[in-house]
């Protein structure tokens, strides 16, 4: 009987636990936004970010949901709604009071600017000509913090002539490739872009890419005219042997 008591505990034990998993799991604080894809300098992009349970961690039950961004001209607008989908805050600002006694469920933050410029470009390393869209943070009486790792947003920004240049090299590279040639002139290329010099990249990237293609090119006719070397050895020694067979035909006669 005992033994049986203590199965019985042991299972009720490991519901306990797995239904507190559980609950942790469906209650974290969510995140559902996109940022735009990759935009010139100066174009007006917008995004909205939807949080979802506020207040699923343990916080203070009155907090200030702040938005930063590197957008120029941004506008906010940023809407708390109750599980009616009711309105019950809304800003028109970068912040917004939040109130546990509101039954907050869900916040929308939505944001358009201008891609700033300032980009320190990094052809090997596009992730760091980015810019951030938007940051989520949190104040309360112990100071600000971001709402959680993953509340920052960033995309990819470019000007006419970087990506002109971008696009050159990367056709470069594609031949370079193929060839294995004109590898010096490539990196010449990249460190021009890196160094902010597009209309020398483009053109140390289109000699890069004439070099490989001729490269390519004399290593085809190469190989044709090893080719037909061949074909005609094998053409004259076929034609030598079964000239030399009549020879020895003759003879025999």
């Amino acid at each position: 009987m005992s033994w049986i008591r203590s199965s019985k505990t042991i299972a009720a034990v490991a519901l306990l636990a797995i239904a507190l998993l559980a609950a942790g799991t469906v209650t974290a604080i969510e995140f559902d936004g996109e940022p735009p894809e990759s935009t010139q300098v100066g174009d007006e992009v917008s995004m909205e970010v939807e949080i979802t349970e506020p207040f699923a961690d343990p916080l203070p039950s009155q907090w200030t949901l702040e938005g930063d961004t590197e957008l120029e001209n941004a506008e906010w607008t940023m809407v708390a709604r109750d599980n009616t989908d009711d309105i019950v805050a809304r800003s028109d600002t970068n912040e917004l009071q939040l109130n546990a006694d509101d039954s907050v469920v869900s916040v929308t933050v939505e944001i358009r600017g201008e891609v700033p410029d300032g980009i320190e470009f990094n052809y090997e390393n596009p992730d760091a000509e980015n810019y951030k869209v938007v940051e989520l943070l949190r104040q309360t009486d112990a100071g600000t913090e971001r709402v959680a790792d993953e509340a920052i947003w960033e995309a990819h920004r470019y000007t006419a002539e970087s990506q002109e240049a971008r696009t050159a090299i990367d056709e470069a590279a594609d031949a370079v490739e193929q060839a294995n040639s004109g590898g010096d002139e490539l990196d010449n290329a990249i460190n021009a872009y890196n160094n902010d010099n597009f209309d020398l990249a483009s053109d140390l990237a289109d000699d890069a890419q004439s070099s490989a293609e001729g490269s390519q090119q004399t290593t085809q006719f190469l190989l044709i005219g090893g080719a037909l070397v061949v074909l005609i050895a094998l053409v004259g020694g076929g034609a030598y042997v079964y000239k030399q067979r009549q020879q020895d035909t003759n003879k025999l006669r």
